[in-house]
């Protein structure tokens, strides 16, 4: 704009000159023609011989922990910058890294942003456009450096000691009723032999003793398999009303703003606490296209939950009842089911009493949306529902600490 200003200027000046006879313009137009040139030229070379150097110091986070992105732009060339704006293109929410330098020969000018991470995903940090001119901004140049990087943001782990493991319930009271054919370390006790006992079973000291064949009885494994059943159904997904706009870094549960976030930061802390208890951990999200990760318990399989729940969103419509009853074959007495809804939706009930019947060790997490929105349906229903079918429950509304022990309620109605 500034040098169409220029070159009307001197299109009126030669017409002046040129109907009045006015040699005395000559000079003043000469000079602007090589005014505009000079500043053409000087533009043409203001971002030639730049180069950027950027970095992350991670490129894996927490919702909660800051994102720090090195960035030096680089003068190679004789000649100095007046000026270059440098504006970054980068994706992730509220990383603001752009800014104006000002170069010397062979001059460096690096900056470091570290920005609060609040939304979990996949980022592009980058690209980045470099744009310089002329010292009286009649010219403008731009270019493009297509250096970018890649930035995962891992839900947030929160404590859920107070959420109960369907493993943990395993062991002792009804469940040394159901015999294991699998030796563990927990031995609930001895009994004669019978007709296809394994042969390891048997206890020869009480054998020697009491004088007739023993064989030990043993809990099932309190570190079996655990199945996490996140439901992202998108038709029963709700978003927190009156939430804080400006969290404050520390308590990562105030990042959270639906139960969609809620039920990806539970399920990637319930995940993490099952592996550090030397569990094997299955992933099963359901939505319009499920995702399902096979159970293991090494440290990998906790970095691959993490990086599927950090994409993970309600996507489609696909009923919980639905999910239950195909993946209802990998679920058994040796296999914990834990489930985490924030459905309605009377026909998942009985798909989870179907599982509790057949002695499935299992245990619901419930997302009450009417305290996410009031306008929401409350989850008063579901939870009458599944106490009644004797299924340990855990309710959780919004902004609710997580850590506090399971309601009396629900351990009495399950027990």
């Amino acid at each position: 704009m500034g040098a169409l200003k220029v070159i009307v200027l001197i299109v009126v000046l030669v017409v002046v000159a040129s109907v009045y006879q006015w040699p005395a313009l000559h000079p003043i137009i000469y000079s602007l023609v090589a005014f505009l040139l000079l500043a053409f030229l000087w533009s043409r070379v203001s971002v030639k011989g730049l180069a950027v150097e950027r970095g992350l110091a991670s490129d894996r986070v927490q919702v909660g922990q800051s994102a720090t992105e090195r960035i030096t732009i680089v003068n190679r060339g004789f000649l100095p910058k007046l000026w270059v704006e440098a504006r970054d293109f980068s994706s992730l929410p509220g990383h603001r890294i752009s800014r104006v330098v000002h170069l010397g020969a062979h001059g460096r000018a690096p900056w470091t942003r570290s920005t609060v991470c609040w939304q979990r995903g996949r980022f592009r940090m980058g690209p980045l456009a470099l744009s310089s001119g002329d010292p009286f901004g009649i010219f403008n140049v731009r270019q493009t450096v297509p250096i970018a990087h890649e930035l995962i943001v891992f839900p947030a782990i929160i404590d859920v000691s107070g959420v109960p493991l369907p493993a943990v319930n395993l062991q002792g009271g009804r469940t040394r009723q159901r015999l294991t054919s699998v030796a563990t370390p927990a031995i609930a006790g001895l009994r004669e032999y019978t007709p296809g006992d394994p042969l390891n079973h048997i206890s020869w000291n009480a054998t020697a003793r009491l004088g007739r064949m023993m064989v030990k009885e043993f809990d099932p494994d309190p570190t079996s398999d655990v199945w996490i059943v996140l439901d992202l159904d998108a038709d029963y997904q709700y978003a927190a009303t009156g939430r804080s706009e400006s969290p404050q870094p520390g308590d990562p549960i105030q990042w959270l703003r639906s139960t969609e976030d809620y039920g990806v930061t539970i399920a990637a802390s319930l995940a993490q606490r099952c592996i550090n208890e030397g569990r094997e951990v299955g992933l099963i999200v359901s939505r319009g296209q499920s995702i399902r990760m096979m159970p293991d318990r090494v440290e990998r399989q906790w970095l691959r939950v993490l990086e599927t729940l950090a994409t993970a969103s309600a996507f489609g419509s696909k009923p919980l009842a639905v999910t239950l009853t195909e993946e209802a074959s990998r679920f058994s007495k040796q296999t914990g089911v834990i489930i985490i809804t924030a459905s309605t939706a009377a026909d998942w009930t009985r798909s989870a009493a179907s599982l509790a019947q057949r002695q499935v060790p299992l245990t619901v997490v419930v997302l009450n949306p009417a305290s996410f929105d009031p306008q929401a349906p409350p989850s008063a229903a579901t939870i009458s529902s599944l106490l009644a079918q004797r299924v340990h429950v855990y309710p959780v509304d919004y902004g609710q600490d997580l850590s506090t022990p399971l309601p009396r309620l629900g351990l009495a109605r399950s027990a």
